[in-house]
């Protein structure tokens, strides 16, 4: 640039020569009143020679910094994971004070409150600080000019801050030194201050350079980790909303259980079998009904929790007889032996009490609903069968197994995702067959437990 503006004097100087008379000697003045008002520029304008020592510094000097050895050491620093080495926070606060041989920090994030509270803290014992206002003039300050602030300068009321004025934990607290500005994406995540070198040194150009881009980085892992928290904690809420709804598809099924009962009992009150039925039917449902709101506040189980050797073909039988006091005519074809499975026998039996009550509630004019077990050499098929109003192709291809999507009024959709996860968290399957107006059939295949050193029959 200094080499063009000394030509570019030259060939005015030149030009000049050519010009005679007077018109020539008042372009002399002018020319030469320019040059001595340049010259005063440059010996007075102290941001004109911090520009021009910095041009000249970046452009004839070697650089102060192995940038690749700097820059691979602060991913190594941050990356890294492992008893000893801290959390993150504090991670990012050793990666960006090892570069200028600070020996402690404090990293100020966003709090619940929208304000920059003290997050984290890595060797800087004692450091206190009140949350720093989002819409005060300092985070302004970092927020829109992503300089870094040197707090010595702001004590002595130098440097172009504007109108940012000294916090009060600054000017309490000397150790603090740079304040670094953590942008992501032009927004302010937060910011590092950290405290001063044991040995005074002075920074330039070049330290300010490496430290806005380590604070540029270091914020982008800040606002990635802040991403992710969000995630888990959707991720949490999901999973309660996703256990909450299963549970009022359950309570569904069991309001419908106890309807039946009801609208039979209107009926078969003075059958004294029927009222033995009817109270050991409102037993069971309360029972259920206190254990899903156990399974309401309990915590995620686990595919193995809860799996046990148990027989089937019983279950299944308990199961139809729960629900034949409600529908009599309800049918079982039992295998005639037990049939032993493992699997949860509590998510079993909520699974065919579903596949059950769904195969009654399409049932039209009291038609039969059967239940049948056959078993084989490695598996036992479970099958309920209705001749209600059936399901169409597409349906079964596109809407069955999606949740929330469901052929009867004011059903959650959720019954058939959720059996068929039962099933496969057991290593089964689960086969539907429907036609419209003829009905549907529902194949739980589940693998038979082989004792050790026993032969399948």
């Amino acid at each position: 640039m200094i080499g063009v503006y000394l030509i570019v004097m030259a060939t005015a100087a030149y030009g000049l020569r050519l010009v005679g008379g007077d018109w020539g000697r008042l372009l002399q003045i002018t020319f030469l009143f320019a040059m001595v008002l340049l010259a005063v520029v440059v010996l007075v304008s102290p941001r004109f020679r911090a520009w021009l020592r910095v041009l000249i510094a970046k452009n004839f000097f070697t650089y102060k910094y192995d940038y690749r050895q700097e820059w691979l050491r602060f991913i190594a620093t941050v990356s890294g994971a492992g008893a000893g080495l801290g959390s993150l926070s504090e991670r990012v606060i050793r990666g960006v004070c090892t570069v200028v041989d600070s020996p402690g920090g404090v990293l100020f994030t966003l709090d619940s409150d929208g304000n920059y509270a003290v997050a984290a803290t890595w060797r800087f014992d004692g450091f206190a600080a009140a949350p720093v206002s989002a819409d005060g003039a300092l985070a302004g300050f970092l927020a829109n000019r992503q300089r870094i602030i040197d707090l010595d300068e702001l004590r002595a009321g130098s440097g172009d801050y504007g109108a940012v004025r000294l916090p009060s934990w600054a000017a309490t607290d000397a150790r603090a030194w740079l304040v670094i500005p953590l942008t992501h994406l032009e927004r302010l995540e937060g910011f590092l201050v950290i405290e001063r070198t044991l040995v005074a040194r002075g920074l330039n150009w070049e330290d300010f350079d490496l430290l806005r881009t380590l604070g540029r980085q270091a914020a982008s892992y800040i606002a990635e980790a802040a991403s992710q928290e969000a995630l888990d904690e959707a991720g949490k809420f999901e999973e309660f909303n996703r256990r909450f709804a299963f549970i009022m598809h359950d309570l569904k099924n069991l309001v419908s259980q106890l309807s039946l009962v009801a609208r039979n009992a209107e009926r078969h009150a003075d059958n004294p079998a029927f009222r033995a039925d009817m109270v050991a039917t409102l037993q069971s449902s309360v029972g259920k009904m206190n254990d899903l709101l156990a399974r309401l506040s309990q915590r995620e189980i686990s595919k193995g929790d809860g799996v046990t050797v148990l027989d089937v073909d019983k279950l299944v039988a308990d199961v139809v007889a729960s629900k034949k006091p409600g529908y009599p005519q309800l049918a079982l074809t039992s295998s005639g032996k037990p049939v032993e499975v493992s699997g949860d026998g509590a998510q079993l039996e909520q699974m065919f009490a579903h596949l059950i009550q769904n195969a009654i509630d399409a049932s039209v004019d009291a038609t039969a609903v059967t239940v049948s077990v056959a078993s084989g050499a490695d598996e036992v098929a479970i099958a309920v069968a209705d001749q209600g109003v059936g399901m169409t192709p597409a349906f079964l291809r596109n809407d069955l197994f999606r949740p929330f999507h469901s052929t009867k009024p004011g059903g959650f959709g959720i019954g058939a995702y959720e059996a068929r996860t039962i099933v496969r968290n057991m290593g089964g399957q689960l086969d539907v067959a429907s036609t419209p107006g003829e009905g549907t059939v529902f194949t739980v295949r589940l693998p038979i437990h082989h004792a050790v050193g026993r032969i399948a029959s």
